[in-house]
């Protein structure tokens, strides 16, 4: 169940993130380079975690054999 509570938090964040990651892409000038550095690492770092929790379901469904 602490899983499941974690994703629920996680999930919208992820959301969160790329959304502001797409914006300070698109307008450089609003947002320092620095900010949508932090913010990719950031992104990036909670991803790898999403897929560590998700993991038995991506082995179940895409790496069957």
């Amino acid at each position: 169940m602490q899983r499941i509570k974690i994703l629920l938090w996680m999930i919208p964040f992820l959301a969160l993130l790329l959304a502001f990651q797409i914006f300070s892409g698109l307008s450089p000038a609003l947002i320092p380079y620095q900010v949508h550095q932090a913010t990719g690492l950031a992104l990036a770092g909670l991803v790898v975690f999403h897929v560590i929790l998700n993991w038995t379901w991506i082995r179940t469904n895409y790496l069957k054999r």
